[in-house]
């Protein structure tokens, strides 16, 4: 049964969209890029990853001025533009009457994943928040995150399961021989979630609880 519920964030608990897009394009300014049109689809992903898909012309010089903009201006925000996924709270607290154990792992960096969480209240819930900038080597993945969450807190694999909006959310699950729940109503597409074939879909995360009740996961 799962005891153990393992978060992302950005898409999933939160929606963060406005902030990050204002981000991006102060950033694009100031590498000379002003009238770059940003796909919404996009947000969620690594920053690197967000700055090419947008401009693949970026030179290594303008990436590093791009994210240093970019940082100096998302991870001092006030987060006003960022609001919880419907039902969030309300569900945070029925799995804790479950009994349950909830975490965070997200590829937002530390400084701006603590302060978002706190802005919205949300510190009180988890267990434990972790951010891929955690890990020493860079080119770790979220995988490897999550195997870090299950080896410090002792968690067996088949206890616990992980909560994303993205494809490869579903796929670090897999790796990590956890269940795999896809939220499809945050920032991935539907279809290309259920391709990689997730044990447990979800339309609302308020859904969660009654999902895995359902499925006799949980006490």
């Amino acid at each position: 049964m799962l005891r153990h519920l393992i978060f992302d964030l950005d898409g999933t608990l939160i929606d963060s969209k406005l902030d990050i897009i204002a981000s991006l394009r102060l950033a694009f300014v100031r590498i000379g890029r002003k009238n770059i049109e940003i796909d919404e689809n996009c947000i969620g992903l690594p920053l690197r990853q967000i700055a090419y898909s947008l401009d693949s012309s970026i030179s290594e010089n303008e990436f590093f001025i791009f994210q240093k903009e970019f940082r100096n201006d998302y991870d001092t925000k006030d987060y006003n533009a960022t609001n919880l996924m419907k039902g969030v709270v309300p569900t945070l607290n029925n799995l804790a009457t479950l009994g349950m154990n909830s975490y965070v792992a997200t590829t937002k960096p530390s400084m701006p994943m603590r302060r978002v969480i706190d802005a919205l209240g949300l510190s009180c819930y988890f267990q434990g928040t972790y951010s891929l900038d955690s890990l020493e080597d860079s080119h770790k993945t979220k995988a490897d995150l999550i195997k870090r969450i299950l080896l410090e807190k002792q968690i067996d694999p088949i206890e616990a399961a992980y909560i994303g909006d993205y494809p490869t959310d579903i796929t670090a699950a897999h790796d990590c021989g956890i269940t795999a729940i896809a939220y499809l109503n945050g920032y991935g597409e539907t279809a290309e979630l259920l391709a990689m074939n997730p044990d447990i879909c979800i339309d609302c995360i308020s859904d969660l609880s009654m999902k895995l009740v359902t499925k006799g996961t949980t006490k």
